[in-house]
């Protein structure tokens, strides 16, 4: 339940059969900061937050205070809708989320810690960009007001392990902002992991440089509130306002900043239950409350309370978030998704790509047309163009054997070429780690080649191979030079055994790379 994992300053979840008994007023230094200024918070905010505190108790009595918690879907929403207890927050945030699922997967021990003790002496344009927004996030709340405090020290040490841990994100701004509220309720350790889920779960895609998930979500946004809110739509294009100048800020920080701080919780209570789809209703809510006001602004002039922070709404915008919820389907959402998706990609790609394949022409062996060959065999080897830009270790069997012809048997390398390619631990390469892992084997001269093949058939890195071993790594050498099979059998035998010959009996079964150039090259 929770990690338990308590930090100083952190209102940290509770632990093992310890959140029925946290019901009561709970020690949470930032949400109590923030609490004393009752201009954040409804009047009836403190009211309802006794009378949840019941039907928590008694949901946790009734179904447990572990996974349980969410097999009953239904009643879950019920309650989430309503405004979740401070004390118990990031207990149900950490579990509806999914974040405890992916923590307890990571076979890596102390994987969080390690990632910050690995690269404490590390710099990146990541990390050098944290610097300049963790004094600015959430400036108004008093647990980040003091820029030495333990709010900014461990909002910096969320934010640089994830820039560690998924280089292909690094930081995008708007994470400050997400993840400076996911600390008032949770440990270091579980705020990193929910940051891990709302990144390359809820929202994958959306944080990366060409930002295609954000481009999608908008367009799929902009779909529904034209057919939901037609008169709206064409005031709006009257006015040349695209939806997208409003609400995409939204979608980037999940809300946070952008509504009463309240609400902002709340829309992070059932965000975590229902994902993108809640953001969508509630950002078409938004858009119905203040419908009257915008369709009277005859110019944009007219309309400052459109773009203001917070934008001045009522808690009864939740209400009227659930009801639209509740008329989005997700059958609705996932087809115009798919779709406008593939636009997306199409756009990107007719836009981007010849510049990235110029660009790597300047840092790899290949040239222009060779590398736009690659690129179309690694799009065919996508199993969901639509799902993503990446392809998984399956799908890279597929790429790989159509980028190395000369490999097709070799099925053995696959998975330790996938390996050394793959930047970020994602299992997904892209197109540049494509590029990477087939460099070497295409365009390399043969000492290269044959360094390639010797490290391919020494995962654990011990530096020698055995007799067994080096047949099959020069096999994989010489397949590359498409030698027949037949010399293949008769030359790598012959050379295994004149290495062998040169060496002392005793190191006849542990051969280095250097053992084998040596005889390669010719002894000096």
């Amino acid at each position: 339940l929770g990690s338990g994992r308590a930090q100083e300053g952190c209102p940290v979840s509770g632990g093992p059969s310890t959140v029925s008994s946290q019901m009561g007023e709970g020690e949470l230094p930032g949400v109590v900061a923030m609490a004393g200024n009752r201009a954040h918070f409804p009047e009836n905010y403190y009211s309802r937050r006794e009378h949840q505190r019941g039907r928590w108790a008694k949901y946790f009595k009734t179904y447990g205070e572990s996974c349980c918690i969410i097999r009953h879907h239904d009643i879950l929403d019920v309650l989430v809708h309503a405004p979740i207890p401070d004390e118990i927050r990031g207990f149900v945030w950490y579990w509806t989320s999914g974040a405890m699922y992916m923590a307890y997967t990571m076979t890596t021990r102390d994987y969080y810690e390690g990632l910050l003790r690995t690269h404490a002496d590390l710099k990146s344009e990541a990390t050098k960009q944290i610097e300049k927004d963790v004094h600015r996030s959430l400036p108004l709340h008093p647990y980040y007001d003091d820029s030495s405090g333990p709010g900014v020290s461990r909002l910096r040490r969320v934010l640089v392990a994830y820039s560690w841990r998924n280089r292909k994100v690094g930081y995008c701004q708007s994470l400050n902002i997400i993840t400076a509220t996911l600390l008032l309720y949770l440990s270091e350790e579980d705020a990193f992991w929910v940051l891990c889920v709302i990144c390359e779960v809820l929202n994958p895609n959306n944080y990366w440089g060409n930002m295609i998930g954000t481009l999608v979500d908008q367009d799929v946004f902009d779909d529904i509130f034209r057919a939901d809110l037609p008169d709206l739509s064409r005031h709006l294009d009257g006015l040349q306002l695209q939806p997208a100048m409003i609400t995409q800020p939204w979608f980037l920080c999940l809300f946070v900043g952008y509504l009463p701080f309240s609400l902002c919780l709340a829309v992070l209570d059932s965000y975590f239950l229902h994902g993108m789809k809640f953001l969508f209703a509630m950002a078409l809510a938004v858009l119905q409350t203040l419908e009257a006001k915008i369709l009277g602004a005859p110019d944009l002039t007219q309309m400052p309370f459109l773009f203001e922070k917070p934008i001045q709404v009522t808690a009864d915008v939740l209400e009227r978030a659930h009801k639209v919820l509740r008329d989005l389907s997700d059958e609705r959402i996932d087809n115009v998704r798919r779709g406008k998706k593939f636009a997306e990609i199409q756009a990107i790609g007719e836009t981007f790509l010849d510049d990235k394949l110029h660009e790597l022409t300047e840092v790899t062996l290949f040239d222009y047309g060779e590398l736009k060959r690659l690129h179309e065999i690694f799009q065919d080897a996508m199993e969901d163009p639509v799902g993503g830009l990446t392809i998984s270790l399956d799908r890279f069997h597929l790429a790989l054997q159509q980028a190395i012809p000369m490999w097709r048997t070799r099925s053995d390398l696959y998975g330790e070429i996938f390996q050394q390619a793959e930047e970020v631990n994602d299992n997904n390469l892209e197109f540049e780690e494509f590029v990477k892992a087939v460099s070497v084997p295409l365009k390399g001269v043969l000492p290269s080649r044959l360094e390639r093949c010797f490290r391919l058939h020494d995962p654990a890195g011990k530096g020698v191979l055995d007799s067994g071993d080096l047949y099959l790594a020069l096999d994989a050498c010489l397949r590359l030079y498409r030698v027949s099979p037949v010399r293949l059998v008769t030359d790598v035998k012959a050379f295994v055994q004149i290495v062998q010959g040169s060496l002392p009996e005793e190191r006849a079964e542990k051969i280095t790379l250097e053992d084998v150039m040596r005889e390669l090259c010719g002894k000096p």
